[in-house]
């Protein structure tokens, strides 16, 4: 799954860093994750600013991510340029949110479901919670 792996399997992200970049950021993720085609990513931009989204499809309830995550974000409009905090409080709408700059948190959430959000200018992310991935029901087995 992941191109950086350590001779005992673990994944080894020290070379990767977060960047205040949306185009650097961009390409670390699509450079950790080249081998997996689940890896989603939406640009969302308004007059004053641009947002980076990353999940991993099937994990997530893309409605959620669609009606709580990006839609709020392109509908931004006016000349406010909202920080990350504010984004977090009064954009979007997840049951919880929290603010990272740890790659390797970043990224281990996004594998459990969650939706990441970096903003143009900030060397950091929203971790937004959009767990959902489907399950199977228990059934009898036939014979």
């Amino acid at each position: 799954m992941f191109s950086d792996t350590s001779k005992n399997g673990e994944y080894n992200f020290d070379k990767y860093k977060i960047s205040s970049s949306l185009t650097n950021n961009l390409k670390t993720f699509k450079s950790i994750f080249e081998d997996d085609d689940m890896l989603r990513t939406r640009v969302c931009k308004n007059k004053n600013t641009a947002f980076l989204v990353f999940y991993i499809d099937g994990m997530v309830k893309t409605d959620t991510v669609n009606s709580s995550v990006i839609k709020p974000l392109i509908e931004l409009t006016g000349e406010n340029d909202y920080t990350l905090d504010d984004v977090a409080s009064y954009l979007l709408y997840a049951g919880e949110i929290k603010k990272s700059d740890n790659l390797d948190d970043i990224i281990t959430s996004m594998l459990y479901g969650d939706t990441i959000l970096f903003k143009e200018g900030v060397p950091s992310a929203l971790i937004i919670n959009t767990k959902g991935w489907e399950t199977r029901g228990v059934s009898e087995p036939e014979n």
